[in-house]
């Protein structure tokens, strides 16, 4: 999940979460929309929601950005399951005196 960091503890385990999802279709039914859904593996699903927020696909990379070296690129320590930088609550990498701001800071530890 890429929200904030504080959202982690009212979000997990409280409320459905399905990622890697493509929307195949919405049906807005009273005050409910159900959802057509495809999985990366090809199952269709059915879902009835109250509220549809929806990822970009967007994901942050530090590997595509044409700075720092290569060599700087992979001693930093990333953020599990993604290419974003693990971040302490001082927006420092895991390499000292490397910070990151804007999109790539917004996964801090808070730490």
């Amino acid at each position: 999940m890429a929200g904030g960091w504080w959202l982690r503890d009212r979000v997990e385990g409280v409320v459905p979460v399905h990622t890697s999802r493509r929307v195949a279709g919405a049906l807005v039914r009273g005050p409910q929309v159900r959802l057509g859904v495809v999985a990366p593996w090809g199952e269709h699903e059915s879902v009835a929601v109250d509220h549809v927020p929806a990822a970009t696909g967007y994901r942050l990379d530090l590997d595509a950005l044409p700075f720092p070296s290569p060599t700087v690129r992979r001693a930093v320590a990333r953020v599990p399951g993604s290419k974003a930088p693990a971040l302490r609550g001082t927006f420092e990498s895991s390499m000292p005196g490397l910070y990151s701001t804007g999109s790539l800071g917004r996964r801090c530890s808070g730490r």
